[in-house]
Formats: C-alpha cells, structure tokens, sequence
C-alpha cells in the first residue's frame, strides 16, 4: 500500500470517528433534553398533589415549567380552541345586535331617591327596608315620575335573555373521590383570574354563567387561553348570557348557572368568593356521616364568609388562621361594617368556639352562600335585577319555605380585594324600585306559605 494510500484511509477514519462522536453527543443531547421535560412535567404535577395551597399560590405567581413551555411554542389546549370556535359562530349569530338602554339617558347615575319632597341617601332607604316599614318612594329626575322609573326597572325584568349553555362541553358528575357538590356562581368575563383561584380550591365541578356582550367575545377567549389551569378543568361549564339593558340580570344569570348543574349537591357562590381547599369533600363527610343534607330534612348549610381586607395576605388554610388573621385586624366577616344584616346572622363570635354544626334563625337582609340538595333549591326570583335584594330575597324564600339554616364549624369563603364596579355603587335610583319589589315579595311569601317574615 502506498504511503499516499494509507495516509487517505488515515484521514477517512478520522472523519467517519469524528462524525461518530458529533451523532453520540447529539443523541446525549436529546436524551437530555428528553429527561428535562419529564422531570419539569413530574416536578409540575407532584407539587400541584403533594401541596393544594402551594399550588393555588404558583398559578397565581404565574409559574409553571409546562405553561411556560407551551405559551413558547404557542400551543392551546382543545378547550380554548373550542372557545374560539363556539365565539366565532355566536359572532354571528349576534351580528349587528346593538344594546338596549333605559329611557331617559342614564338614569341610574342620579345619586340619591325621591321619597315625596324629600330626599333620601341609598343607605336610608335600605335602613328602611331592613326596619320592615312599608314605602312607595317617588324616584327619578325631574322628567321622570317615580312610576316611569320602576316601569324601567320591570320592563328589564321581563326581558327575553339569550343565553348558550356548556359552551364547552364540560363533564358535570361527581369526582371519582365523592365530590358530588357543584360550585354555582356567576362571574364577569374580565375576572377569570378570580376564577382560577376558586378552581385551585374546588376540585369539584363548576357551573359558571357569564353575561356578556358581542364586543368583548374576543377579551373573554383571551382571558380564558391565558389560564392553564382553567383549560385543563375537564369538569367546568361555561354559560354565556347576551348582556341587555342598564341593569346587571343577576338572579337570571344565577338561575342560568343552577340550571348547568347536574349533581346531587350545589354551593350557591359569588365569583369573588374562594371556598377552604377540600370543601367538598369535607361537606360529604357531613353529609354522609351526620345526615346533613338528608332528603326531606329541609337543610341549607352556610359556609360563613370572611374578607381579606389588603392585598397580599396570605389565604387562611384552616380555621385556626382565620382566627389569627382576625386578631391581627388582616381579615373580618364580610361586610360586618358596611352592612351588617348580610351576614351576622352566622353568630361569627360562635363560630370561633364550635366544634360542631350549629343552627342559626333566619334575619331579615340574611344573604348567606349555601350549600343545598340540589332538588330542594327553590328557583331564583328573576323580578330582581340589579344587585340589591337579589340574594336578599332567595334566602327569604329558603326560610319562609321552613328550611333550618346550619353553619359548618370549619368550612368558610373568603372574598378577596378587587377593584370595585363603580357603575354598580353609583346606581342609587333604583333601590326604591327594589325596596317595593322587595316587600311585594315578602307579602306574596307570607300568604303562600303562612310564615313569619
């Protein structure tokens, strides 16, 4: 062989190592790279197991070595690919519909109520109303007798509501572990980031309606895509309600909510509301070891609700940091100084002590979250629309029906600080609207049901 020979095969042998060597470090590279992804999915899934709170607490950091993957890449789970199609077709079906308004221009923003000659505050008016004492207030601007306006405010009641429901198909059944409470409630499509936090607490299926308009379909799949943990919540239904009118429908879009429910049991809840981690389950245990919920008991349990009142305060676990919370003046029941009626009737002081279920009396303004069969829940009143006496009056239904009123001595809600809807806080004309609304329906319960209200 001769040396130029030998010194080509030398240089070939060369090569075919060296590309030997490139091909090994490229599959040590992918094996690798493939051992990361299986280590950040496990990492992902066992801390979202081994701790619930320590879960919550990453999704709202907005942490998460899978999310951050799949926002890189691009890629959106079948949910939210549902979403957009269901938007695209309802786009459609709503092209061209325009908002009504209330005659008049805006009423609503007038700041206070005619009671004859005399003006009134919204905060006199509901005194009132929780003193029992009867009045037909004049409302409404100079052009406007009260009459016209409360015309307004029953016209919006009797509106035809479009409404889809499931719009995403999901699975409402009780969990494989027994969880066979849905969570009812109701939510702006702008707040899904409050919804998030209540489904990193309830596990359990969710029935949620949203009412909304044609323009802010494309905000809400935004909103909704941006939450991985939403998109992956197999057992969450969505309702939508086409949005009419002045006044929020908020017994209608309550009543849109209970009717996506198919359980056994169901939490009536506010979307600003997140319930103690593995309230489901605890409820059950309730249920079936100490016959709460029984059929034909008659029983509406009441989770007391507290409020944080500062951002950044840590979610009480247990009932021991609810405790703590409330001495250190971080956290009080909801509402105990603004309006007090709403709520005390839980016997919060109680409440610190009880070891076990306790039975409360129904009080006039009482607007307790409840959990109930869901068979036994009577139907919302649709008259109330707006957002006062709408839970107001459900709850005086519940008791002049002769249902017991039980509170739970280690489930609670807790409402987090959000920004407030001023729309909603400045629409004080109407309250006397719904004040007489409000005892028509307390004279109509009495007679049907013989009770003392």
């Amino acid at each position: 062989m001769s040396a130029e020979n030998e010194s080509s095969q030398i240089l070939w042998r060369r090569r075919i190592y060296r590309t030997v060597r490139q091909m090994n470090v490229l599959r040590s590279s992918i094996a690798v790279g493939l051992l990361l992804f299986v280590w950040l999915l496990l990492a992902s899934g066992g801390s979202e197991s081994a701790d619930g709170e320590k879960r919550a607490a990453e999704k709202d950091d907005g942490f998460s070595p899978i999310r951050i993957m799949r926002r890189s890449l691009g890629i959106a789970h079948a949910s939210c690919k549902k979403l957009k199609v269901v938007v695209e077709k309802l786009k459609i079906e709503t092209e061209g519909y325009v908002q009504e308004t209330a005659p008049g221009g805006g009423y609503l923003n007038n700041r206070m109520a005619v009671l004859g000659h005399h003006f009134v505050s919204a905060r006199t008016l509901v005194i009132m109303a929780t003193k029992n004492k009867l009045m037909f207030p004049m409302l409404g601007p100079t052009n406007m007798t009260g009459e016209q306006a409360c015309q307004v405010f029953i016209d919006e009641a009797k509106k035809k509501r479009q409404y889809w429901m499931n719009v995403l198909g999901g699975k409402c059944q009780a969990t494989e572990d027994g969880r066979d409470i849905t969570f009812v409630t109701h939510i702006s499509y702008n707040r899904m980031y409050m919804l998030e936090r209540i489904a990193a607490h309830w596990e359990g299926p969710m029935s949620v309606a949203i009412d909304i308009l044609p323009e802010n379909f494309d905000q809400l799949v935004e909103n909704f895509c941006a939450s991985e943990s939403l998109q992956l919540k197999e057992n969450l239904m969505i309702h939508l309600s086409l949005k009419q009118g002045e006044f929020y429908p908020a017994n209608f879009i309550r009543t849109v909510a209970l009717n996506g429910s198919c359980t056994n049991y169901v939490f009536l809840s506010d979307g600003d509301f997140v319930p103690v981690q593995g309230s489901e389950l605890r409820m059950m245990e309730y249920v079936k070891e100490h016959g709460v919920l029984a059929p034909g008991e008659k029983h509406a349990v009441v989770l007391p609700a507290f409020e944080l009142l500062r951002d950044g305060t840590p979610f009480p676990r247990e009932k021991r940091d609810v405790i703590d919370l409330w001495k250190e003046k971080q956290l009080r029941p909801f509402h105990l100084r603004e309006w007090p009626p709403g709520h005390s009737a839980t016997l919060f002081p109680y409440w610190k002590i009880a070891d076990k279920i306790y039975r409360i009396k129904w009080r006039r303004q009482f607007e307790p979250y409840l959990i109930m069969r869901s068979d036994e829940v009577p139907a919302y009143n649709q008259e109330f629309v707006g957002r006062f006496f709408d839970k107001v009056s459900h709850a005086m239904e519940i008791a002049a029906r002769g249902f017991q009123f039980l509170v739970t001595p280690d489930l609670y809600t807790v409402h987090l600080p959000h920004p407030v809807t001023s729309d909603v806080k400045n629409a004080d004309l109407y309250m006397g609207c719904a004040i007489r609304l409000h005892f028509d329906f307390k004279k109509r319960l009495k007679e049907q049901f013989n009770a003392t209200l």
